[in-house]
C-alpha cells in the first residue's frame, strides 16, 4: 500500500486557516464586561485556594488606537513578579489580553499568558500566545496561536481559546502538574 505524501508546510497552512476561522467565531462582550468576567474568575480561583492573591493584580486600560488591554502583572514577565498571580506552589502567572470593541462586541486580537514555574519542576515556564493579527505568519515555525513549552524557540500550535478558557486551563490543568 503506497504511503500518501505528507507536506508539512501545507498541513501547517491548513491548521492556521482553521485557527483563523475559530478565532472569527469567538464573540466576547464589551471590554469592561469581559474585564469584570476575568475579575470574577480570578476571585473564585483565589477563594477556592488555587491562587494566593485576588483581583488586585488586574488592570484595564485603553491603548492609543482605541483597543483595550487587560493585564495581570507585566505583559513581558520578569522574575520576581510581585504584580503577578501567585500560586500556592510558588509558580507565578502574568498575562495580557488585547481586545477591539466595535460598539456591539469585542474582537480578540492577541494574548500572552506566561506561567513561571519553580526550578524543581524541570520546566522554567509555559507560555501561551495568540499573536496580534498581521499579513502573514510562518505557520510551520511560528503559528499565530502557539505554546512555548519552556523554550522560547519552540512554538507548538495551540488551539485558539478565549482568554478565560486559557486562564482556566492554566489554573486547573497545567499548573497543578507542577505543584509539589
Amino acid at each position: 500500500m503506497p504511503v500518501r505524501p505528507w507536506n508539512r508546510v501545507e498541513a501547517a497552512k491548513a491548521l492556521e486557516a482553521r485557527t483563523e476561522a475559530d478565532l472569527a467565531n469567538i464573540s466576547l462582550p464589551p471590554p469592561h464586561e469581559y474585564f469584570r468576567d476575568i475579575r470574577i474568575y480570578r476571585q473564585r480561583a483565589t477563594d477556592g485556594g488555587r491562587t494566593r492573591n485576588g483581583v488586585h493584580v488586574l488592570s484595564r486600560h485603553s491603548l492609543g488606537n482605541g483597543d483595550t488591554q487587560i493585564n495581570a502583572g507585566p505583559t513581558i514577565f520578569r522574575d520576581p513578579c510581585e504584580n503577578c498571580i501567585q500560586f500556592r506552589s510558588g509558580a507565578q502567572l502574568a498575562f495580557g489580553v488585547t481586545l477591539r470593541f466595535d460598539g456591539a462586541q469585542s474582537t480578540l486580537l492577541a494574548y500572552r499568558f506566561y506561567l513561571s514555574l519553580l526550578p524543581a519542576s524541570g520546566l522554567r515556564f509555559v507560555r501561551i500566545d495568540l499573536n496580534a493579527p498581521k499579513e502573514t505568519y510562518d505557520p510551520l515555525h511560528m503559528p499565530r496561536c502557539h505554546m512555548h513549552p519552556g523554550f522560547e524557540g519552540i512554538h507548538m500550535p495551540f488551539p485558539v481559546m478565549t482568554p478565560i478558557e486559557v486562564l482556566d486551563r492554566i489554573v486547573h490543568v497545567i499548573e497543578p502538574h507542577f505543584t509539589p
